[in-house]
């Protein structure tokens, strides 16, 4: 099939999917970078802030015709872990900070990003360490076979109430 097929421009960040040894590899593959970030940010800080400040609830009581408060944590008081460092990880990490959570990146060296986004940056191998003071994970990391079996009931149970977005 579609044997002129010279070029496919993906509209995802990870193109994993789409170099499996199983297809076709005689054509240019092209995907789209830098848009993905802001739309991550806003998902990840706009749900977190429903969460932290019960939307769901306050919305649920609206229909009841109810007004009960609740008690709430401000994200300033969050510790976010990004894994990730990336493109789409750095613009999370920036805007984050610019809302007063306490950020810690993730990545495969354990150095620092030049871009400052991040208040702690560990190594993988280090998630643990990270975990033990996550309120909010996100993880941003392309799927490999590196990575794929990063996020398990192992890892996950370090967690203490955290919430987790796997974008």
């Amino acid at each position: 099939e579609f044997s002129q097929l010279e070029w496919v421009q993906s509209t995802f960040a990870g193109v994993n999917a789409l170099t499996s040894p199983s297809l076709r590899q005689d054509y240019t593959l092209t995907n789209v970078r830098g848009i993905f970030g802001p739309l991550i940010a806003e998902y990840v800080l706009g749900y977190s802030i429903a969460h932290y400040r019960h939307f769901a609830q306050y919305h649920q009581q609206q229909q009841n015709k109810q007004w009960q408060p609740h008690l709430y944590t401000s994200l300033k008081s969050k510790t976010m872990v990004i894994l990730g460092t990336g493109s789409i990880g750095g613009y999370l990490g920036n805007a984050a900070k610019a809302m007063g959570i306490k950020t810690i990146g993730i990545n495969r060296t354990g150095i620092p990003t030049s871009g400052g986004e991040f208040h702690q940056t560990f190594h993988i191998n280090e998630l643990s360490k990270a975990f033990e003071q996550a309120d909010i994970v996100v993880n941003t990391l392309p799927s490999t076979p590196e990575t794929r079996q990063l996020l398990n009931r192992q890892t996950l149970s370090q967690l203490n109430q955290a919430l987790l977005f796997n974008v």
